[in-house]
């Protein structure tokens, strides 16, 4: 099933959940064996057109599998409600009309009232200038490729002018700019991704798609259980449940407690709380709020108010000023939409989903500034034993506290005080079978049981005194130094759960031991879980830096905050972001300043390790390596004691040709790794095999020490800082250190799987290796002199790694410096994109085409910059030589 799991990744194929079931086949047996054998895929292409769909198991009557269906979502909910586009508040039919449309509205009545009728109607006006604008955008995209090309036919005649030649420039810098589309999923999606990774759409379409169908609820019990499938049922059956819990809190309390001791604050934090509102103080709130929120039911974003505030302040302030003095909100604008997350996987009843508000955008405002003055008052007046949402206290105070307590109680089990085992166990049995009765007013009273139950009633007072439920379905009870009857004896009669320890507690493990491995395991579960849900031909390698930053990075922190973890977990985690950055390119070569002094050879392999000539003898020795039968035994077990030779083990006898291989590989080794001892690492930059900071020094000031050369951190710190994607960041980076995939480096990496020639397949001249493809191919001089006329700029070096090195050494402060940096990034890129698509897509542009797109994305990258912003790509692109 593991390899069965690993061809779905590897063929980038989808495995859909099941709805409502986790197996689909049995063995039917008293004690049952489960498997889910039958499954559904598909592409990601398909999941694209069929976006709403769940899958889900049917009744069986005789087979041992149950059938599965796969549907699209048949319910029917309603026209769908109007969200504003963040991406069309930055268009000019917005900008220009947003005053005139506003103030030409009118509607008397409360502040409030006006304000949300106001909001209403501009919604329609918007929705219908929406759609006018994206088919616009459409349309107009279309007109401009349809130029294109009929300037590309006018090249092929023979028949094309300069003229011609920068309109088509032009129109490729605004076809870039017009992708709307791309902009649009990137808001859905819900992802930092534009200013943090690449603009990739796919990536964003899936994690929508895949949002999507997880929110169809296509049946559900109703709380009495009955089952519904029918659009009134299902909405029918989430009202009556939500109704029940907002309207439970209506009857007077008998039990609630008043008068409690309570810290009260100062007059003069009083006095602030209630103080009138000001215009900075409700621009302050605003500004905090994100851009890319989901809307309420008045479905606009904040992004809206802040680009709009010029012409809404009025209004808004005088909702706060008519709150301030009749402590009153409209109704108009307390109106909720309750979304429904899903609590688990599997969703049957209204309780496995947990109520989101969706407020309208008034009210968070409101809220916002009220909370904003309540926390300023709360470390006043909370107690101190509150450990979470006070600001300088920390939950994970909880944590501690709770597993000092676990340690106490198991330290008092093991504490004897010296007498000996027997002895424990006689006065044990002398105090632990008695049973008590207490004497209560002459009559007895028995303790056992009925401790517990006040227990439970203490509890229950509690909770009608505090307002404060606790859910016992998330409620567990965990023994310590309890016998497991007594504890589950405890359990039913609370209706809980029992749990040994450790159990999860507030995110983390509590009751285990940080030492141990198993303690890590949640980590490992939480970042596996994650990388299967991502598709990695859907990420570039900019993707997946974004994404082990923001994502991977963040899930072992906080448990790393509250416990130090082994060291073996911090490789776990460390390689499980390598195997997701460099999948599919487990091939690369990867330089290394550290090589190993072999003494036993246990701890390396004889054929994947760096431990001979720098590089693995797999990839120099392919043929020997694939006849091997030990292929990942260690350096140890490759050495026969017996013969005190070599033993390759062949899974066949060497023919005549593989003999001198063989003897090769056996000369250029030795034994000096049977001495007793450990293989220790040796610092390859000294003779005595010690690291010091002198040899580090001597290769940093040698240009010709390879990585060393390249550690100048001013280089780096330009290129990461650029404007330009970061999976072209990678690209340059790949450069630098000479691993880009070219012809030359896949026949080294992969002997056995290259079979395609060596080529360039854009002269198909010469050999293909990096020198040849980005520097001495024809098309590549062409392109290169072509920047060297425009921009005046004669950068000669002999390879693109020199090249690299001398863009990053520009500092970006200068529009020039800029400019030359961003066209030689994009001629790169350029050339690279080329070599790819003629060889998997069978297309080829000339050398005129590859210049006008190379400008085309300079100038996209260049209006990027602070120092550009009065100017727009398309200028930027048609006259780069004006700004050097």
């Amino acid at each position: 099933m593991r390899k069965f799991n690993k061809f779905i990744s590897d063929s980038n194929l989808i495995d859909p959940p099941l709805s409502n079931a986790k197996y689909t086949w049995s063995n039917l047996k008293a004690q049952p064996i489960l498997s889910r054998i039958d499954r559904f895929l598909y592409t990601a292409d398909w999941e694209n057109l069929f976006t709403a769909h769940y899958s889900k198991t049917l009744s069986r009557v005789t087979s041992d599998h149950f059938p599965i269906v796969l549907e699209s979502s048949t319910i029917s909910w309603g026209p769908l409600p109007f969200k504003l586009i963040n991406v069309h508040l930055k268009e000019p039919w917005f900008k220009n009309n947003i005053r005139n449309w506003w103030n030409n509205l009118r509607h008397e009545g409360h502040p409030g009232f006006s304000f949300m009728k106001k909001l209403k109607n501009l919604s329609v006006i918007i929705r219908d200038e929406q759609k006018k604008n994206n088919r616009h955008n459409d349309e107009k995209k279309r007109a401009w490729v349809k130029e294109v090309d009929n300037i590309d036919r006018l090249e092929a005649e023979g028949n094309l002018f300069e003229e011609l030649s920068l309109r088509r420039t032009k129109r490729k810098a605004d076809i870039l700019l017009s992708d709307f589309k791309a902009q649009i999923w990137y808001q859905k999606s819900k992802r930092l991704w534009n200013t943090e990774g690449d603009e990739n759409t796919s990536f964003f379409h899936k994690i929508c798609s895949a949002r999507q169908r997880r929110s169809i609820i296509s049946n559900i019990n109703s709380d009495d259980g009955v089952p519904c499938t029918t659009n009134e049922n299902i909405a029918k059956t989430f009202l009556d449940h939500f109704e029940g819990i907002y309207n439970g809190g209506g009857v007077e309390n008998p039990w609630l407690i008043e008068n409690l001791s309570w810290s009260p604050i100062s007059t003069s934090q009083a006095q602030n709380l209630c103080s009138s509102f000001s215009e900075e103080e409700i621009h302050s709130a605003l500004t905090a709020f994100s851009n890319n929120k989901s809307p309420g039911p008045d479905g606009f974003t904040m992004e809206f108010f802040k680009a709009a505030w010029f012409v809404l302040k009025d209004d808004i302030f005088n909702i706060f000023r008519d709150f301030h003095t009749n402590c009153i909100i409209n109704k108009a604008v307390n109106i909720t939409n309750i979304a429904l997350i899903a609590k688990k996987e599997k969703c049957a009843e209204p309780a496995d989903y947990r109520p989101i508000s969706l407020t309208t955008s008034i009210y968070k405002l409101i809220a916002k500034v009220i909370a904003e003055r309540l926390k300023e008052t709360l470390p006043s007046t909370v107690a101190e034993n509150q450990m979470a949402f006070v600001k300088g206290r920390q939950i994970i105070d909880a944590i501690l506290v709770a597993n000092e307590a676990i340690d106490y109680w198991r330290v008092k089990k093991i504490q004897g005080f010296g007498y000996p085992i027997k002895w424990r166990r006689w006065i044990k049995a002398c105090i632990s079978s008695v049973q008590y009765s207490i004497i209560i007013n002459g009559r007895p009273r028995e303790d056992d049981e009925h401790s517990l139950q006040n227990l439970k009633n203490i509890i229950n007072l509690f909770q009608l005194a505090s307002g404060l439920n606790i859910n016992l379905n998330k409620s567990t009870i965990s023994p310590i130094n309890i016998d497991a009857a007594r504890t589950d004896q405890i359990a039913s009669q609370w209706g809980i759960t029992t749990k040994f320890f450790p159990i999860n507690y507030l995110g983390v493990p509590l009751g285990g031991k940080p030492t141990t491995k198993a303690f890590w395991k949640n980590i490992d579960e939480k970042i596996s879980k994650k990388l299967a849900s991502w598709k990695y031909s859907m990420l570039s390698k900019g993707g997946k830096i974004t994404l082990i930053k923001s994502t991977l990075a963040s899930l072992p922190t906080y448990q790393l905050s509250i416990f130090k973890a082994p060291v073996s977990t911090y490789k776990s985690i460390e390689k499980s972001w390598r195997n997701f950055f460099w999948k599919n390119l487990s091939e690369t070569h990867k330089l290394h300043l550290v090589s190993w002094k072999i003494k036993n050879g246990r701890n390396f392999s004889f054929w994947h390790s760096h431990w001979h000539q720098n590089s693995p003898l797999s990839l120099h020795y392919p043929r020997l390596f694939a006849l091997s039968t030990n292929q990942d035994n260690s350096i140890k077990d490759m050495w026969n004691t017996t013969l005190m030779d070599w033993d390759l083990k062949p899974r066949r006898q060497l023919r005549d040709w593989e003999h001198p291989l063989w003897a090769e590989l056996k000369n250029s080794l030795n034994a000096s790794f049977c001495e007793n001892g450990r293989d220790s690492p040796t610092w390859i930059l000294n003779s005595d095999g010690f690291y010091s900071v002198a040899s580090v020094k001597k290769a940093l000031l040698q240009p010709d020490q390879g990585i060393l050369a390249l550690q100048n951190q001013n280089t780096f710190k330009n290129l990461w800082k650029s404007s330009i994607p970061k999976k072209c960041k990678f690209f340059i980076w790949t450069l630098l250190y000479d691993s880009v995939n070219t012809a030359d480096q896949l026949t080294k990496r992969m002997p056995n799987l290259c079979s395609r020639p060596s080529w360039c397949v854009m002269c198909k001249r010469n050999e293909e290796d990096r020198i040849h493809l980005f520097i001495l191919c024809p098309i590549a001089k062409s392109i290169w002199n072509l920047i060297s006329s425009h921009l005046k700029s004669n950068v000669n070096c002999l390879s693109p790694k020199d090249l690299c090195i001398t863009m990053c050494s520009w500092k970006q402060k200068t529009k020039k410096n800029i400019i030359l940096f961003n066209t030689y990034a994009s001629a790169l890129w350029n050339i690279w994109l080329e070599r790819n698509a003629r060889i998997f897509n069978g297309k080829e542009k000339t050398v005129a085409d590859l210049w006008e797109d190379i400008k085309a994305l300079a100038g996209l990258w260049t209006s990027r910059f602070l120092l550009f912003t009065n100017y727009q790509a398309t200028s930027i692109a048609l006259n780069l030589n004006a700004f050097t």
